[in-house]
């Protein structure tokens, strides 16, 4: 991994096509994550709350508009009805006092 202060040169259009992928991508994720079983769980919520700020942070960076600016707006903007949203949330919490690694 590089030097996190290191200035790096990434052609934007090449960025931004595989940022689409991923997008489509993260949805599936999501639906992997609502669809898991809740007494021993496969997919983590933490891991997909912090592809969604990431991607907001690049997307960002990257001067894209986006129509949703939270995690929150995300998954109101892709579909999801606020019992989906919530019980996602609910199990980010629920994994966040065990999960290991970053949580953004």
């Amino acid at each position: 991994m590089w030097d996190r202060k290191e200035k790096i040169t990434i052609n934007k259009d090449k960025l931004l096509y595989i940022l689409d992928f991923f997008d489509v991508y993260l949805m599936q994720f999501i639906q992997e994550i609502l669809m898991d079983s809740k007494e021993d769980p496969h997919f983590s919520a933490v891991a997909a709350n912090n592809m969604i700020l990431c991607y907001l942070e690049i997307m960002t960076e990257l001067g894209q508009k986006l129509p949703y600016n939270s995690v929150k707006e995300y998954f109101e903007f892709q579909g999801f009805d606020p019992e989906e949203y919530d019980a996602f949330e609910r199990s980010r919490i629920e994994e966040s006092a065990y999960y290991r690694g970053p949580q953004f």
